[in-house]
């Protein structure tokens, strides 16, 4: 158990799965403020209640508490402890952000060694800002429409402006992802038609035309490297070109080249039944809506599935970026939500490379000292339209807390 003095009446207890707040009077009698609990409510008493607008049940549920904050206010001269909570409780305040307690200006370490142990106890995350923590909430948010290449983020309804924080949004997907994939199947039934020509006039032809290999090899090394396409954006590159042509040259009976032939067809056949596939069940639209507090995913008319807002504790804006010059190039780019359970589910994936990604009036040189790692993302510090999309979604779904996971390629 770790004990530190607040204040000259008031200290905070904390241990791996307990938090309390002790107030004393003037007979040195305790009194408990509050206590949290491993896997439990926020609980407090009356006074604390009443002094901080907070409902009158004593406690508030761990699903509608977002973050643990600590901030720095001139103003107070102090640092402030608190807590994001959800939009759908109502307070007498315009933020909805509380105060849990203060701590002198030389204080600051022990206020992060008590705060850190509040958001372990909660399992929810720990935020420090220079700013007062009511000022996070009341950040402005980035213009809609957002432009993240395949994906385009609007409000529902034709609203468009910064003002609308909480308003229903929509992801709508460019057709020209269709389009590609299309191109991709039409190039795909193209190869395989030669692939299963020359394999079987390997075979078959009495001339012997490619039986030595010259034309399977030939073929081989052109549709080769569309495979290496397909491997993950962190695989290495040329990973697969490698094995199939260190495989081709292992084969000591040319014949068996017209094999490897028919095997390559039937790859591109199943290549071919995976991209009619995923333009059938693969979602074309993304609905926030705030009324029903979701998220839900349609193809069509067609919802493919949903999710409630109290399923999620957290939004994650995940990238593989590279410097160029004073610019950002990001290669891959996705938007998950982190479920209550620890589970992630993605919302959108962008794969194609965007060069100069960094908004307009974005510090370059700022971003280019941000180092890779999963770090808190306030709505000011959203670099790219994929991390101010993001910053949007946990905003519509109950200014959830966003965190940025940046890669360097």
């Amino acid at each position: 158990m770790t004990r530190i003095l607040v204040s000259t009446d008031s200290l905070v207890d904390y241990s791996d799965d307990r938090w309390r707040l002790v107030q004393f009077d003037q007979d040195a009698n305790p009194r408990l403020l509050v206590e949290v609990r491993s896997g439990q409510n926020f609980r407090y008493d009356d006074y604390f209640g009443a002094t901080r607008a907070l409902p009158p049940l004593g406690e508030v549920a761990a699903g509608d508490i977002g973050e643990v904050v600590l901030g720095w206010a001139d103003e107070e001269d102090a640092w402030q402890l608190g807590m994001t909570l959800s939009q759908d409780l109502s307070f007498s305040r315009s933020s909805r952000w509380f105060e849990i307690l203060r701590f002198d200006r030389d204080a600051e370490d022990d206020a992060k060694s008590v705060g850190q142990a509040l958001a372990d106890v909660m399992a929810k995350p720990f935020v420090v800002s220079s700013s007062p923590p009511d000022e996070l909430q009341s950040m402005p948010l980035a213009a809609l429409p957002l432009d993240l290449g395949i994906w385009r983020l609007q409000a529902e309804g034709g609203e468009d402006g910064a003002s609308a924080r909480h308003g229903s949004l929509r992801f709508t997907r460019d057709s020209a992802w269709i389009k590609a994939k299309m191109r991709l199947v039409a190039w795909y039934g193209l190869l395989a038609a030669v692939y299963a020509w020359v394999s079987l006039a390997s075979l078959t032809s009495d001339l012997g035309l490619p039986i030595a290999g010259t034309l399977i090899n030939t073929v081989l090394g052109s549709v080769v490297p569309l495979f290496d396409s397909l491997a993950p954006a962190t695989a290495e590159p040329g990973l697969l070109t490698d094995i199939i042509s260190g495989f081709s040259s292992a084969i000591t009976d040319p014949r068996l080249l017209a094999y490897l032939g028919l095997g390559v067809f039937v790859l591109l056949l199943l290549q071919i039944m995976r991209q009619l596939w995923l333009i059938q069940s693969e979602p074309d639209t993304l609905l926030i809506d705030n009324d029903e507090r979701s998220i839900s995913a349609w193809r069509g008319d067609d919802r493919r599935w949903r999710i409630a807002a109290d399923e999620v504790q957290s939004v994650y804006a995940s990238e593989l970026v590279k410097w160029r010059g004073k610019g950002i190039t990001v290669f891959h780019g996705e938007i998950n939500l982190q479920l209550r359970d620890g589970a992630f589910r993605t919302v959108v994936v962008e794969d194609d490379k965007r060069n100069d990604a960094l908004l307009t009036g974005m510090d370059a040189a700022a971003e280019k000292d941000r180092p890779a790692g999963v770090f808190p993302l306030p709505a000011a510090e959203a670099a790219t339209a994929l991390q101010a999309a993001a910053v949007r979604v946990a905003a519509a779904l109950g200014d959830l807390p966003v965190w940025s996971d940046r890669r360097i390629k």
